[in-house]
């Protein structure tokens, strides 16, 4: 254990040193959420005290020999003809601990193409991403206190170039913890995509994998149907607004505006800020609601902002399936709608 918090610390901190912000880097498909439930807490990392294999895809660290044989399968309609399909499984190894194994694939639909002559030479549809992950997890002390590792191989295929690379993610749980509104909270710490690309046969001055490190907290109510969830998104990164509040601008008047430091911090700091709720009325079914500010800033319209960073879903458990929906706005053109069926084939 010692001899794992030592190698833990120094890829931590080796690789955070060399961490870049949300844009313009390799593989955005790593940043897609693979799965309904996900989706409806908006973001592509969350926890739980309960074994889910939806979760579990993108933090190793819930990976609970519960889950052993469990399997699930996810489609997502993206805008237009994109869409992504992810599938699933885990499994448990004796003396070894839980593995997780799930493959994304991205459609990017038909793509017109031209030349820099604006010749057109009619439709491709070779354009997609694949994501190959295996995940592993344990737990230790107890069972209060889990770690686990994602090792993730990244393909991505144009018409006419491809690349590849490589990522890992780490992470860790604690649970069993009491906090407001019970004695069971769930905590989760994860460093996810660290890692680089490996060959590619185009020129690119995108190296960096989306690198995050991301915290979440999951607390259900002892003595009510509700639970909370709140994550706290890309803390490598203070500033995600873009705004330098060392620098002034003129106004067309030609007065001086100085950036507001107060509004700003405040600003910076919802921007990490994910908070979501999930409330049960019925023994075998939830409802979600989440708000992501990061998204609503970004993609929102000033003269119709709408619903842009409101995501919600519904879970529900049928006969030996568990069948979770979500929607979630991310502008006014259209929301990507995703559908996620589970089931533990030792049921069968």
């Amino acid at each position: 254990m010692k001899r794992f918090l030592i190698y833990a610390y120094c890829l931590i901190f080796s690789v955070s040193l060399y961490s870049q912000g949300l844009p313009n880097t390799a593989f955005p498909s790593l940043r897609l959420i693979p799965s309904a439930r996900l989706a409806s807490l908006s973001d592509g990392f969350a926890t739980s005290y309960e074994p889910r294999i939806d979760l579990a895809i993108s933090n190793a660290s819930l990976n609970s020999p519960t889950l052993h044989n469990v399997a699930m399968i996810n489609y997502t309609d993206y805008f237009s003809a994109y869409s992504c399909v992810n599938a699933a499984y885990a499994r448990q190894f004796p003396k070894i601990g839980m593995f997780l194994a799930s493959l994304q694939y991205l459609n990017f639909g038909s793509v017109e193409n031209y030349d820099e002559f604006s010749n057109y030479f009619g439709p491709s549809n070779r354009f997609y991403d694949v994501i190959l992950n295996v995940g592993w997890g344990r737990a230790l002390v107890d069972s209060v206190f889990s770690i686990g590792a994602n090792f993730k191989y990244i393909f991505s295929r144009g018409d006419n170039f491809w690349l590849s690379g490589i990522a890992v993610d780490v992470s860790a749980t604690y649970t069993g913890f009491p906090l407001l509104i019970s004695d069971h909270a769930t905590m989760s710490l994860a460093f996810r995509n660290i890692g680089t690309v490996l060959k590619r046969d185009l020129i690119s001055d995108y190296d960096k994998l989306p690198f995050q490190i991301d915290l979440a907290l999951y607390e259900r109510a002892k003595h009510a149907p509700f639970a909370y969830s709140l994550i706290v998104s890309n803390l490598q990164k203070w500033n995600l607004s873009g705004v330098d509040l060392n620098k002034k601008t003129v106004a067309a008047t030609g007065d001086t505006i100085t950036p507001n430091k107060v509004s700003a911090f405040f600003d910076n700091a919802m921007r990490h800020l994910i908070p979501g709720v999930e409330i049960f009325p019925f023994r075998n079914f939830a409802f979600r609601l989440s708000y992501n500010y990061q998204r609503r800033q970004e993609l929102k319209t000033d003269a119709r902002p709408g619903a842009v960073g409101i995501s919600w879903g519904v879970g529900l458990k049928i006969y030996k399936f568990q069948i979770d929906y979500a929607r979630s706005a991310w502008h006014l053109a259209g929301a990507p709608n995703y559908i996620s069926v589970s089931a533990n084939l030792n049921d069968f």
